[in-house]
């Protein structure tokens, strides 16, 4: 997929990611967010930082929703594997 940074680049756009997760209806869902954007799920933590924009060694890192397990997941694919529908780009993580 592709490795976070521990902290925000110098002098390169970037995003802080954080991990959120709800516990709706007996069913924990965990998924991945700017900061500052879980919306109705709870802020765990700090996951790292991804570029803003397409870096040289950089890896797109979508976020994606399984409807049929009703969960999110991350996916360097734009078609998340065939495991879910792609919701949008949560930014450029490091190559592996």
């Amino acid at each position: 997929m592709a490795h976070l940074l521990t902290k925000a680049p110098e002098n390169i756009a970037s995003r802080k990611i954080s991990e959120c997760s709800s516990d709706w209806a007996g069913h924990l869902d965990q998924m991945l967010a700017e900061d500052g954007s879980c919306a109705d799920y709870s802020r765990d933590r700090t996951a790292g930082w991804l570029f803003a924009e397409e870096q040289a060694g950089s890896v797109p890192v979508y976020r994606c929703y399984a409807e049929d397990q009703q969960t999110h997941f991350a996916s360097a694919a734009t078609d998340c594997e065939g495991l879910g529908a792609m919701e949008f780009v949560l930014g450029y993580g490091l190559a592996p």
